[in-house]
């Protein structure tokens, strides 16, 4: 969602406030998150002057103003191509050939099974909803784009190279 002046959870512990939720522990209670992630939200929205902290939290002319403002956008819907590397599971924005080289890489990468996303079988890639989101920011780096979800998985398919492989033999008795 785009041009959204306050975070989430910024906004969220404002509207609890507005709704006279004063205490950390009753916004913590009330959302079902930290209160150590509250206190963090509190103390932001105190610095930018959203809130004052007297007997009890409350909203500023500031605050009452910007959460006026603070409206839901119509989300934008991209088709985006991302690539899942087969051999260690990073996902990246652009398919290209790393040579693989023994010493630098990790023995445990090439026992990592990595499981290829099925169309239209989202469930697939909700580990890569992070790295996802971190390649979006790529695109436009005006607004903080957010992932809210992925609707649809198409076209996944393998992508075989040519490989040229060198086999040493020690001994002829070596299997």
């Amino acid at each position: 969602m785009a041009n959204r002046q306050l975070h989430l959870a910024e906004e969220f512990v404002m509207k609890c406030i507005n709704h006279e939720l004063n205490k950390h522990k009753e916004i913590a209670l009330f959302l079902g998150m930290d209160e150590n992630l509250i206190e963090k939200v509190v103390s932001e929205l105190l610095s930018k002057g959203l809130i004052t902290r007297e007997d009890v939290l409350k909203l500023t002319d500031l605050g009452l103003n910007s959460l006026e403002q603070q409206t839901v956008l119509a989300p934008m819907s991209e088709t985006k191509t991302f690539y899942i590397d087969a051999l260690n599971g990073k996902l990246s924005e652009k398919f290209y050939l790393n040579p693989f080289d023994s010493k630098n890489n990790n023995n445990s990468a090439l026992n990592k099974i990595v499981k290829k996303p099925r169309k239209g079988h989202i469930e697939d890639i909700v580990e890569y909803y992070e790295n996802i989101e971190k390649l979006l920011q790529n695109y436009n780096n005006s607004n903080r784009i957010e992932l809210i979800q992925v609707n649809d998985i198409g076209k996944p398919y393998t992508q075989w190279h040519e490989l040229l492989l060198v086999l040493y033999q020690r001994n002829s008795e070596d299997k």
